[in-house]
């Protein structure tokens, strides 16, 4: 169970401060269940309520310096996303997002960028899909990362696009 001002990653929505602890009293709430209240860091006067043993949205403390460095320094070795099929992307890239594992997630923004970079070179660009998933993606690797080793927004994507260039060049 996760403590009043803790911060913790739920789901695609990102890094939270957990507000509350408790019973809910709102009509659509269950009166004898136990909910977090969470304020999105990434959406200002925004709340969500979530149950504590919700096994639908994964929820989980925010990784550690020491994780976050091993994870920047592993993604030229991350192996790009794979999509088993066209037909069921959309519903890949929600699993990804919603698993809140960051390595999956880089994985992920991996891929996406490779086909950027790949259909940039045609003239073209990303789809709609494609492109708000590469958003969601990078907004919830970038705020942990920035978070966690006190770094700014820019410096985040730089270095994992220069990783990610090492790879692909």
């Amino acid at each position: 169970m996760f403590s009043v001002n803790e911060l913790v990653v739920y789901g695609n929505s990102g890094l939270c401060t957990v507000d509350a602890v408790g019973e809910l009293n709102i009509p659509s709430a269950k009166s004898d269940k136990a909910y977090y209240t969470l304020s999105p860091l990434n959406q200002k006067n925004s709340q969500i309520y979530a149950p504590v043993d919700s096994e639908k949205t994964v929820i989980r403390k925010v990784l550690s310096e020491c994780v976050c460095k091993d994870l920047v320094s592993d993604i030229p070795f991350i192996t790009p996303f794979n999509v088993q099929t066209e037909k069921d992307r959309e519903r890949e890239y929600r699993q990804v997002l919603k698993s809140c594992d960051l390595r999956d997630i880089v994985s992920l923004i991996k891929y996406l960028y490779i086909k950027k970079l790949d259909l940039e070179e045609h003239g073209k660009k990303l789809n709609l899909l494609d492109k708000s998933s590469l958003q969601k993606a990078e907004k919830i690797v970038y705020s942990e990362l920035q978070t966690v080793l006190g770094v700014e927004d820019d410096l985040v994507r730089n270095l994992i696009l220069s990783n990610l260039k090492v790879k692909s060049e």
